[in-house]
């Protein structure tokens, strides 16, 4: 299966499990599920400069999304899996209230484990075009959820004793795909 195909997929069950009723208080919303990069120590991997960008940018959005619903929070290609008797089905949920676009950040910057590749110019245009044309989110709310939730991602990666450099090498391109 093709990347595009697969974000497809991905978009698809964002879609449908994008559920804007009722949801549980105790489900971290899109502010408090960035703790650790709106109030957190930043990364010694991580430039200043990047980090504080990433911080403003996160809080902003974070402060102005459209309709908010519960959401999976970690919707990527290792967590949605095909059943030969129910289709394709989202694992490993972390729950989290945003906007549809939070979701689809997480998505952007996978398969982590292939920085080169997520962070090349046609395949990032090609991704953004497609859930912005397709699926209807804006660019570039698209472009700094996936830059901001890298550099949020790089952090968690440090915490739990991991390389955060691909999640870093991924938020440099979005940062620069959304100044540019």
């Amino acid at each position: 299966m093709g990347d595009l195909d697969a974000l497809a997929l991905i978009a698809e069950a964002a879609t449908d499990l994008f559920d804007a009723h009722a949801f549980p208080p105790e489900v971290p919303d899109a502010a408090a599920w960035g703790e650790a990069l709106l109030d957190g120590e930043r990364p010694q991997a991580c430039d200043p400069d990047l980090w504080l960008a990433a911080r403003d940018r996160y809080a902003e959005l974070a402060a102005r999304q459209g309709p908010t619903a519960l959401l999976h929070g970690d919707l990527h290609h290792d967590n949605l899996l095909l059943d030969r008797d129910r289709g394709w089905i989202a694992i490993d949920p972390k729950g989290v209230v945003a906007e549809a676009a939070f979701e689809l950040g997480c998505a952007l910057r996978n398969p982590v484990d292939s920085p080169a590749f997520v962070t090349h110019p046609d395949v990032m245009a090609a991704r953004i075009g497609l859930l912005g044309t397709r699926y209807g989110h804006d660019r570039r709310r698209l472009v700094g959820w996936a830059y901001t939730q890298a550099v949020l991602a790089a952090a968690w990666s440090v915490a739990d004793r991991r390389d955060p450099l691909p999640f870093l090498a991924v938020a440099r391109a979005y940062r620069g795909l959304e100044q540019g």
